[in-house]
């Protein structure tokens, strides 16, 4: 498709980020991130019902002294995700310090608000709104696929959209590949490491597909290596979602902060994410720590409280290329994305994650 030619190869020297990083400079009390590090000394003692006072003591400070900073870390879940924490064993670990109800006290207190199903019509600054500096690739449509264009929607993040990325065939032959075969969406449960399925983070259905599937899939794989100038070896296989109406996925990063996870293949540090289907409404990639953006769409005010931040709105064919590091190969903390519930239709996306290294599936 022509995209290796805009491509630009890139020199990635990775560092060892240590929990502490993601709470300096910041605000205390204002921000989740200076609640996060009460955590820490939890994580080894989630599936306990009977922390120490080690664990439990900085929690109930915490709740006692600044409330509203524990309601909105709970509000934010990326924040707790990037330690390896999820919203269920948080609440559950809470209430085993003798923190019960903290959810429903955070509500009462107007601390703590949750997506609904409002269906306003979107006021966001929509991505005509954000000057473009894109490279056109004229109108050509070959194979099915429109005109395609290059637009650098973020430096903080850095975010770039591949316009046109996908045909309307290749779109509709991932989602046939892999109706018959997602299933509920599950996290990971520390320190057991256990799949389990999870109604507050991520909602939605989820599968695989290995690399090289199928000719479709080993087309795409070989574009996505052009445009991150990372071999296609270095990738995990295609992950396929698909979100029904109330479904979405919470503020995450991408990246590792442990070394488990980086064992196969080291960090990741590019995310492409591909839309294969358009949104009636709702559904949008949110990144609320994202610079130089403002959005009013209902998700955003209601999970963001008018956060600064950028919205992207799904798009058939087009193509999100996210780098969870930064040029000097530090982890970008304003990665932090998540998908907003959709309100109408379906969403049918498709997300490729790029390793430092060879990825052995």
């Amino acid at each position: 498709m022509g995209y290796s030619n805009i491509s630009a190869p890139i020199t990635v020297v990775l560092m060892i980020v240590i929990a502490a990083v993601a709470t300096t400079k910041v605000a205390e009390g204002q921000d989740p991130r200076s609640c996060v590090s009460k955590l820490i000394p939890c994580v080894s003692y989630l599936n306990s019902t009977s922390p120490p006072a080690e664990c439990c003591d900085p929690l109930r400070e915490a709740v006692s002294k600044d409330r509203e900073c524990m309601c909105k870390l709970f509000e934010n879940p990326g924040f707790l995700g990037a330690f390896g924490v999820n919203s269920t064993q948080g609440i559950k670990l809470l209430g085993h310090c003798g923190i019960p109800d903290f959810i429903r006290k955070c509500k009462e207190l107007g601390l703590l608000s949750m997506p609904s199903s409002s269906r306003e019509t979107p006021k966001a600054h929509e991505l005509s709104s954000i000057p473009r500096n894109s490279v056109d690739r004229g109108d050509k449509e070959d194979a099915g696929i429109g005109k395609q264009w290059v637009e650098v929607i973020s430096q903080e993040p850095r975010a770039i959209i591949y316009h046109n990325f996908l045909s309307k065939e290749e779109c509709e032959s991932l989602i046939n590949i892999s109706t018959p075969l997602v299933q509920p969406s599950t996290i990971i449960q520390l320190p057991s490491r256990r799949k389990i399925k999870d109604t507050i983070f991520r909602t939605g259905s989820i599968t695989f597909l290995t690399r090289g599937h199928d000719k479709t899939v080993s087309e795409i794989e070989k574009r996505i290596a052009d445009i991150t100038s990372i071999p296609a070896e270095n990738g995990e296989g295609l992950q396929i979602l698909h979100y029904e109406a109330g479904q979405k996925f919470s503020p995450h990063h991408d990246y590792y902060i442990d070394e488990y996870n980086r064992r196969n293949g080291g960090q990741r540090i590019a995310t492409v994410i591909m839309y294969l289907s358009d949104v009636e409404e709702g559904g949008e990639t949110v990144f609320p720590e994202a610079k130089g953006n403002i959005s009013a769409i209902p998700c955003w005010n209601q999970m963001f409280r008018g956060q600064r931040g950028l919205v992207v709105k799904p798009k058939r064919g087009d193509a999100l290329l996210l780098w969870s590091t930064k040029p000097d190969g530090t982890l970008d903390f304003s990665t932090l994305h998540g998908s907003c519930p959709v309100i109408r239709g379906n969403k049918w996306s498709s997300t490729k994650w790029m390793r430092v290294h060879e990825y052995k599936e």
